[in-house]
């Protein structure tokens, strides 16, 4: 077992694609949404993929909650002796994959604004305020689908 700790943006994703290179069987993104869509996007294009596991260590974990994983990291890391493997989809837009949610927006640009203090201090609860203070806005941007 090799354990390596990002400290940057990109590492979780050039950890992935290392761990694809050197044919490992599995690989267990511990974090947020954020540092599993890193994950994903180092395993996505790779012509060797190991299996794809999550113990979830943020404040929303909002994929690893709709797969049943529990939010108790110990729990989680339990659940992996007994883990199922499951398909799931990707999609791509540009260069980029995303799992389960993509979204646009004024929105959701201001909920990737939130600071770590900020989820540290509010939990959860510092989205729904950064999302709020963006409806007051009205901010229209072009998207072409």
């Amino acid at each position: 077992m090799i354990v390596r700790k990002t400290e940057v943006e990109g590492d979780a994703m050039e950890f992935a694609k290392e761990s694809c290179a050197e044919k490992f069987d599995a690989v267990i993104s511990m974090g947020g949404d954020g540092t599993v869509n890193e994950t994903v996007n180092g395993l996505a294009e790779q012509k060797h993929r190991p299996v794809f596991g999550i113990i979830p260590l943020r404040t929303v974990n909002d994929f690893a909650r709709s797969l049943g994983i529990s939010m108790d990291p110990d729990k989680s890391i339990e659940m992996l002796n007994e883990a199922q493997i499951k398909d799931a989809d990707i999609g791509k837009i540009n260069d980029r994959y995303f799992m389960n949610v993509l979204a646009v927006g004024a929105i959701a640009e201001a909920t990737s604004n939130v600071t770590v203090e900020q989820k540290t201090r509010l939990g959860s609860l510092a989205y729904f305020i950064e999302g709020a203070k963006t409806l007051v806005k009205k901010t229209q941007f072009p998207l072409t689908v």
